[in-house]
């Protein structure tokens, strides 16, 4: 599908949580490979407290430009604080860009002003969590992070 509309990229604002759940559904859905995947009632919450500042972190927010402006891209980051860094982090905890617009590099400009937020709050690293090795489009998600300088660490466990 060709596309030929512009998008800009910005902080997301209280007018947006709808569109960012159903992106943080979407992505979901597609990791877990459950089309009809739903997201715990509380998600509206987080999504409302990182816009508000109520807890560390930011959600930026891709988007159409035009009369008709609709969410192409998300990217959610959290801080957290932990001893083998010396302080506080971010991690990256959802990224997704709609399909019809994978490869437009709006990934890259996400990532681009995640770099920037941590360097304007004193954030000197940044870290992310990969899906399941089985994940259909998983060497894909791998090369994208390795392009934007990530290094391995290992994998990641949850009770």
């Amino acid at each position: 599908m060709a596309i030929n509309q512009k998008w800009q990229i910005r902080i997301a604002e209280l007018s947006d949580t709808d569109q960012i759940m159903e992106a943080v559904r979407l992505l979901v859905a597609e990791l877990r490979n459950v089309p009809k995947t739903t997201l715990p009632l509380s998600s509206n919450d987080v999504v409302d407290r990182l816009i508000a500042k109520s807890i560390p972190g930011a959600i930026f927010i891709a988007e159409t430009i035009g009369d008709k402006k609709s969410c192409v891209g998300i990217i959610t980051i959290s801080v957290q604080e932990a001893i083998h860094v010396g302080g506080q982090y971010a991690l990256i905890q959802e990224l997704w860009v709609h399909p019809n617009y994978r490869n437009f590099a709006i990934g890259t400009q996400l990532m681009d002003i995640v770099k920037k937020f941590c360097g304007e709050h004193n954030l000197n690293n940044l870290e992310v969590c990969l899906p399941k090795k089985d994940f259909e489009k998983f060497r894909d998600t791998y090369n994208f992070y390795k392009k934007m300088g990530f290094k391995e660490l290992g994998p990641r466990m949850r009770k």
